[in-house]
């Protein structure tokens, strides 16, 4: 596990996705029915913003920053995406509410493991997060180098 809660940063992601749904219908109380294929979309997005979270907290300052400006906005554009593919917001909401946030974190601490992240070696965190943008991973795709 990374120390100093930094993995957590992506986790505080699916506040602002649920914050940047459409506002729902009426709840009738009736479980939301998410599909397989908005539940795996919800997840994968979910692990690469922890991921580039991660980044962009450690590296702002330093020329790594979020594509969109926040990550706020990273989520809204999520959202906006699978509205127009026919999602409704509650059914986003829902598949948002379902990820298991330790399995994020553990995921997010995984993956920068493998990359050869060291927590304590900010240089070198900052050049995985531009290696990543270049290379157009899901984490990369959602920051910007400059």
């Amino acid at each position: 596990m990374i120390s100093g809660g930094k993995t957590a940063m992506g986790l505080v992601l699916t506040a602002p996705l649920a914050a940047c749904a459409a506002p729902a219908a009426q709840s009738t109380g009736a479980p939301v029915a998410v599909s397989r294929d908005l539940s795996v979309a919800a997840q994968s997005f979910v692990g690469d913003a922890g991921v580039a979270s991660y980044y962009v907290s450690t590296c702002f300052g330093r020329g790594v920053t979020w594509k969109s400006g926040t990550s706020t906005e990273t989520s809204k554009q999520f959202f906006d995406q699978l509205e127009a593919q026919g999602h409704t917001p509650e059914a986003i909401n829902a598949a948002v509410a379902g990820i298991n946030r330790a399995d994020v974190e553990t995921a997010t601490a995984r993956h920068l493991s493998q990359r050869g992240v060291s927590p304590d070696n900010v240089p070198a965190i900052c050049a995985a997060a531009r290696d990543e943008i270049a290379e157009g991973t899901g984490a990369g795709r959602l920051m910007k180098a400059g």
